[in-house]
């Protein structure tokens, strides 16, 4: 058990960096992010949205009780991502989607609330 608990210290810290320094990338407007984002067909604003959502789920992911809920919330980010990258013809990005959802997966069972 003990284990587990330093497993999700590390993978919980890890992702929020990640997640920190995308979703801040996107909020800047780093060159290319808005470029991308209007390639792939979304509006001009949806880039600062993605980046608030990722800026949140990072913040909340440092939150052990409230974790799993935003390791989900980032999965389903990832996974609208996944789609765009194939719609996109983009697939060596599709690795990089799928290894952050199994991460995130993997943090949501390491901190899934106990039911008893």
């Amino acid at each position: 058990m003990e284990s587990d608990a330093r497993a999700a210290q590390v993978l919980t810290v890890i992702l929020a960096l990640v997640y920190f320094f995308v979703g801040f990338a996107q909020i800047a407007g780093v060159p290319g992010i808005a470029e991308s984002f209007a390639r792939w067909g979304y509006p001009g604003w949806f880039h600062i949205l993605i980046g608030v959502a990722e800026l949140a789920g990072a913040a909340i992911l440092l939150i052990p009780k409230a974790a799993a809920f935003a390791a989900v919330g980032l999965m389903i980010l990832m996974v609208g991502a996944a789609y765009t990258h194939i719609q996109s013809g983009e697939y060596p990005m599709i690795v990089l989607n799928a290894l952050l959802i199994a991460l995130l997966g993997w943090l949501g069972w390491l901190r899934r609330p106990a039911w008893e």
